[in-house]
């Protein structure tokens, strides 16, 4: 049985997400440079916005990079501190509350 899904505005699907009214492609593959690449502008490819995190992160580390992309195309311009303290905050609470959060997905599932 297939849960409701709480986010009306956003796609279940993990590849594409919306971020301030803009659909992005979520990309993981393996990265050189860094370890994930926030591209609003679609430079990388094919044009569309999209959001490329190496495919090697797993984890926390995973949870923290994802937010903070997501930060920088959120909030243009914001100082790289900012965004790497926000993100590093964020990804401590959501991991803090996981098995909480997990556990309710589990119950809606039945």
């Amino acid at each position: 049985m297939r849960t409701a899904w709480p986010f009306p505005n956003q796609p279940r699907s993990t590849r594409t997400h919306v971020i301030r009214g803009r659909r992005y492609a979520i990309r993981r593959r393996p990265l050189r440079a860094s370890w994930a690449i926030a591209d609003p502008d679609g430079v990388y490819g094919d044009g569309q916005p999209k959001l490329i995190v190496d495919s090697r992160l797993r984890g926390v580390e995973l949870l923290e990079f994802l937010i903070h992309e997501l930060l920088h195309v959120s909030f243009y311009g914001l100082a790289e501190e900012a965004i790497s303290e926000t993100a590093n905050d964020l990804a401590a609470l959501i991991w803090k509350h996981l098995e909480e959060i997990a556990e309710e997905a589990t119950d809606r599932a039945g």
